[in-house]
């Protein structure tokens, strides 16, 4: 990797369009094999934090197969090969929020030159203060310089190692990351880390896969009170090359097949190769949640096989507290509205700082299918009320890849013919998406 460029090449145009339109398969009652789901990004980049808080040198074999299947991942690898080399001064870390908060951790507590982190879309305008004022406090040498692009991160090399300490959960208010990001370096600080009240914290099912795959790699870290306690210690590099080259499948991913095998015009029955019943992530309460709008989760030896119940029968009304899982909520939305079933979707604050502001972006998308959608505080509320037929429309995504893959439902729900703007944006979290969406019958036609 020496030498090596740390902004991941991206091949799509934000003025790119496409026409998506669902004409279904052949498969009838079979289910079709879905193989090209991509690895969790979650799993993934706390592995490569705690890859490059030990500073391994594991084979770049070992990274390619997460690496391939998202964006965000892609920066990750690059940008922590390019801090354990030492080569850059420069550390590009896209739009991707996790990818920003991880790497700030881990260069704070590894970098011996100074560095500038280079962002892309709104992602400098998301929250990052309470990591670098905590950091700080704890010995690192960050800067924060403010403009009408956003805020700046720089940082230098300290001349001792970072402390650690007590963390209360008032500095993960706005976003778990910061917690997650703290808790990975942890094992590396003098002190440790000691974080309490984290099951008050915003997507809180993020802190407790990140302390278990802590543990997987060989950390010492335990529950306490309501919160983690990581002790000095060290990973385990056969541990973590280990779990680098067997990750998990991205459950978040796999909210939009579930979404299509939901509606009645779509497909029966999906096998999603790679998911198992023992992933750690949050996201996979959608096997659970699914169930109750008549999708079965079954699984099986090499994935997990989706089948819609013909015989279900929907409830008057759902009600969602999406707070633990907020990636969640495009996949809920768009899926309820497709059934015209009420619901309410709870717990929603943390939409605000995602790549759009996802409160309104997914009421826009709604909105666009002739939806109406209503905000109550950090709620959304449909009476289940169906719009008249609209043979075409245009969505708009606002550079979200999450609104991108959601509209699908709708589109298929709605047998409409949609022109989708910018639809590479999905690239970010799942990059073998419109492959997996003509595989399942959706007809894919680009725009001049």
């Amino acid at each position: 990797m020496a030498g090596a460029e740390c902004r991941v090449k991206q091949n799509r145009s934000m003025k790119d369009r496409r026409i998506i339109q669902y004409i279904g398969s052949e498969s009838g009652e079979s289910a079709l094999r879905i193989t090209d789901m991509p690895y969790s990004k979650s799993y993934l980049l706390r592995v490569m934090t705690m890859i490059g808080v030990e500073g391994c040198t594991l084979p770049l074999q070992h990274w390619d197969a997460g690496a391939r299947g998202c964006d965000d991942v892609s920066l990750m690898q690059r940008a922590v090969l390019l801090l354990t080399e030492g080569n850059s001064d420069r550390i590009c870390v896209g739009a991707a929020g996790a990818v920003w908060r991880f790497m700030i951790a881990l260069s704070a507590l590894r970098t011996d030159h100074p560095l500038h982190f280079v962002t892309e879309g709104r992602l400098a305008h998301r929250p990052i203060l309470p990591l670098i004022e905590t950091l700080n406090r704890w010995g690192a040498r960050i800067v924060a310089t403010y403009s009408d692009k956003g805020i700046e991160v720089s940082l230098t090399s300290s001349d001792k190692p970072l402390c650690g300490g007590s963390l209360a959960n008032d500095v993960l208010a706005e976003t778990s990351q910061f917690g997650s990001a703290l808790m990975l370096i942890a094992p590396a600080l003098l002190d440790g880390l000691t974080l309490s009240g984290a099951e008050n914290v915003p997507s809180s099912r993020y802190l407790e896969l990140t302390a278990s795959l802590m543990r997987r790699g060989g950390a010492d870290v335990c529950r306490d009170q309501g919160g983690y306690i990581v002790r000095s210690s060290h990973y385990n590099e056969a541990r973590l090359g280990a779990m680098l080259t067997a990750p998990e499948r991205d459950w978040s991913a796999a909210s939009y097949p579930y979404g299509w095998v939901a509606q009645e015009n779509g497909p029966q029955a999906l096998l999603l190769e790679g998911y198992r019943v023992e992933d750690l992530q949050g996201d996979k309460r959608i096997a659970e949640d699914f169930a109750s709008l008549g999708v079965a989760s079954c699984f099986v030896s090499n994935g997990v096989l989706l089948r819609r119940n013909k015989e279900r029968k929907l409830q008057p009304e759902y009600r969602f507290d999406l707070g633990a899982t907020p990636d969640l909520a495009p996949a809920y939305t768009a899926t309820l509205l497709g059934l015209g079933t009420p619901f309410a979707l709870t717990n929603l604050s943390r939409l605000a700082f995602k790549e759009s502001n996802r409160l309104e972006s997914v009421c826009r998308m709604a909105e666009s299918f002739g939806f109406a959608l209503y905000r109550m505080g950090d709620s959304l509320h449909f009476d289940g009320k169906k719009p008249a037929a609209m043979p075409f429309i245009s969505v708009d995504p606002q550079e979200d890849h999450r609104l991108a893959m959601a509209s699908t439902i709708l589109t298929l729900a709605t047998k409409c013919a949609t022109e989708l703007q910018e639809p590479l944006v999905a690239d970010k979290s799942f990059r073998s998406f419109y492959s997996v969406a003509r595989q399942v019958g959706f007809r894919l036609t680009e725009c001049n």
